[in-house]
């Protein structure tokens, strides 16, 4: 409950939570869209996939990043960056603008994520951010080995 009272924590949770739920509402349309205007699975697939795959692909070098550069600064860029990217998409109609476009948006959420852990205070090293991350993006039956291998915080 202390993190709770931290002003700069539910700053951090409340514009996190916000940006969650923003790239939810707009995954459904997009989605649809994209079946819409092709017919074919494969092309939301392949939005899915741009989404989602530089999470786990950039999880180690993510973790470098948010060590070499300050957190805050990284996170505000970041977030800029994001936005720019979701007003571009707003105007797209065209398959393959919004396949590049969405996968922006997942290189974004791939360095966010790490930058917004650490600016919480959860991880302190990419040594514990990259395999961490990587274990809860592979899903809850084998992240959780993976988790389970990272060291713990502090050195271990």
């Amino acid at each position: 409950m202390g993190l709770l009272r931290h002003r700069d924590f539910q700053l951090l949770a409340g514009s996190v939570g916000v940006s969650a739920l923003g790239d939810w509402l707009a995954l459904v349309p997009l989605s649809l869209h994209i079946q819409r205007t092709t017919g074919s699975g494969i092309a939301v697939a392949a939005l899915f996939i741009g989404i989602w795959s530089p999470a786990v692909l950039l999880a180690g070098t993510s973790g470098l990043l948010v060590d070499r550069f300050e957190t805050r600064r990284l996170l505000a860029v970041v977030s800029l960056a994001q936005a720019a990217i979701a007003v571009a998409l707003a105007f797209t109609t065209s398959t393959a603008p919004i396949l590049v476009l969405a996968t922006l948006l997942g290189v974004g959420y791939a360095l966010a994520q790490p930058a917004a852990r650490r600016t919480a205070g959860r991880d302190r090293r990419h040594a514990d951010c990259a395999p961490r991350q990587c274990g809860q993006l592979r899903g809850r039956g084998r992240g959780g080995d993976v988790d389970q291998s990272a060291p713990p915080p502090g050195g271990g």
